[in-house]
């Protein structure tokens, strides 16, 4: 049996949307923005690139969600 992907959704349930903004959290925090790709951040959150756009025009609209969501 192979263990789990070590993803933000295996921490907890939650909505996919939150999951996406604390998986961004994560990566900006440990690089940058700009340094860190949708990809990264999509396989950190354990979701696809589709529900990332279903919740987000963008990534800047996902960069402002976050600082909105921080603040």
């Amino acid at each position: 049996m192979m263990p789990e992907k070590d993803t933000v959704a295996n921490e907890a349930v939650k909505g996919t949307r939150d999951i996406i903004l604390e998986a961004g959290h994560k990566a900006i925090t440990a690089k940058s923005y700009h340094a860190c790709g949708l990809k990264e951040i999509l396989d950190l959150a354990g979701v696809p690139k589709g529900s990332f756009y279903h919740y987000f025009k963008s990534k800047d609209d996902f960069g402002l969600q976050l600082i909105e969501n921080s603040t």
